[in-house]
C-alpha cells in the first residue's frame, strides 16, 4: 500500500490580523475596505453605529477604524462603551473623521486612541502606512513579552560597562528626530529609548535649529516635508555650520523621487529611507549601521 501524506491548513482568514470598519461613507468604507484586503487584512465592517458597537463586542478586532459621526449611535459613544467594558477595553482604535475640532481631539485621545485622522486631511496610502506601523509596534510589544524573562537575565549577566548618566541611558548613544507625524515619532522615540538611546525630539527645522544651540546629537533622523523649512533646507544650513557639520544625518521621508535623494547625498545626508518601505526596527538598523561607520 502505498504510503499517504495528510496535511492539515491552518485557515488563512484565521491568521490574518482583524480590522472592524465602522464608517457610513460608502464610498470612503469600500476604499478602505478593499486597500486593507489587498494588504492581507481581514475586514470587517459596519455602517451603522450599534452594529458597529455590536461588532467590536463580538469580533474583538485587531484593530478599528472609527467614524465619528453615525447613525443610531454616534463613534465618540460607542468608544466610551468600548472603554467601560472590561472585555473591550483595551481594543485599538484610529478615529477618522470630518472634525478636527482641538476640544473633540483632545477628549478623544484621552479615551486611548491610537490615532486621529481628519478626513479631508489624509490618504489612504497614509492610513495604511499608519496601520502597519501599529501593527509592527504590537508584534515588537508581543515579542518584549514572550522574552521579559530571558531578557531579565541576560541583563543581569552582562558586564560590560557603560559610560551611563544618572538616567541610565548612556550619553554616546544621542539621537534627534525631526518629524511632524506624532504617531511615526511616537513608535521611533519609544523604540529608541529602549534601545538604550538618549532622543531628543522636534516637529520642526526651527525647532530643531534652537535645540542645536545647546544639545550636540551623535546622529539625527530628519524628515523633508515639514512645516516652515523643508528639510533640504534644514541639512543644508546644518553641513555650513561648522559646529554641526560632523553629525551624520538620516533622511526619513515619503519622497523618494531620484532627484530628492540625489539632493539630500549631495547636501551630506549618510542615507536616505522611505517611510512607507521601512519598519521601525529597519530604522533602528540603519541607525545602528551609519553611527557604526561615521564613528569609527
Amino acid at each position: 500500500m502505498s504510503e499517504v501524506n495528510i496535511f492539515f491548513f491552518t485557515p488563512l482568514k484565521s491568521i490574518m490580523k482583524k480590522i472592524l470598519i465602522i464608517e457610513d461613507d460608502l464610498i470612503l468604507l469600500e476604499l478602505l475596505k478593499t486597500s486593507l484586503e489587498k494588504k492581507g487584512y481581514n475586514v470587517i465592517s459596519e455602517r451603522n453605529g450599534k452594529n458597529g458597537l455590536f461588532a467590536a463586542r463580538k469580533e474583538a478586532p485587531d484593530l478599528t477604524l472609527l467614524d465619528l459621526i453615525l447613525p443610531e449611535m454616534d463613534g465618540l459613544s460607542i468608544l466610551k462603551e468600548i472603554r467601560k467594558n472590561k472585555e473591550t477595553k483595551s481594543l485599538p482604535v484610529i478615529v477618522i473623521s470630518n472634525s478636527g475640532q482641538p476640544v473633540e481631539i483632545e477628549e478623544i485621545k484621552n479615551l486611548g486612541v491610537s490615532d486621529y485622522l481628519v478626513k479631508t486631511e489624509f490618504k489612504p496610502e497614509e492610513l495604511m502606512e499608519k496601520i502597519n506601523y501599529f501593527f509592527d509596534e504590537e508584534k515588537e510589544k508581543n515579542k518584549e513579552n514572550a522574552n521579559k524573562e530571558e531578557s531579565k537575565k541576560t541583563s543581569q549577566n552582562n558586564n560590560k560597562k557603560i559610560d551611563e548618566k544618572s538616567d541610565g541611558i548612556s550619553e554616546e548613544k544621542k539621537i534627534l528626530i525631526i518629524e511632524d507625524d506624532k504617531f511615526l515619532k511616537d513608535i521611533l522615540v519609544k523604540k529608541f529609548i529602549k534601545e538604550g538611546w538618549r532622543v531628543m525630539q522636534a516637529e520642526t527645522a526651527e525647532n530643531s535649529i534652537e535645540l542645536l544651540k545647546t544639545e550636540t546629537p551623535q546622529i539625527i533622523l530628519l524628515d523633508l516635508l515639514l512645516p516652515g523649512m523643508h528639510g533640504l533646507e534644514f541639512l543644508k544650513n546644518l553641513k555650513k555650520n561648522p559646529a554641526t557639520l560632523h553629525i551624520p544625518v538620516i533622511i526619513l521621508s515619503n519622497f523618494s523621487e531620484e532627484k530628492d535623494i540625489q539632493t539630500a547625498m549631495s547636501f551630506g545626508a549618510k542615507d536616505f529611507l522611505v517611510k512607507a518601505l521601512s519598519t521601525p526596527n529597519e530604522i533602528i538598523e540603519k541607525v545602528k549601521n551609519v553611527m557604526e561607520k561615521s564613528y569609527i
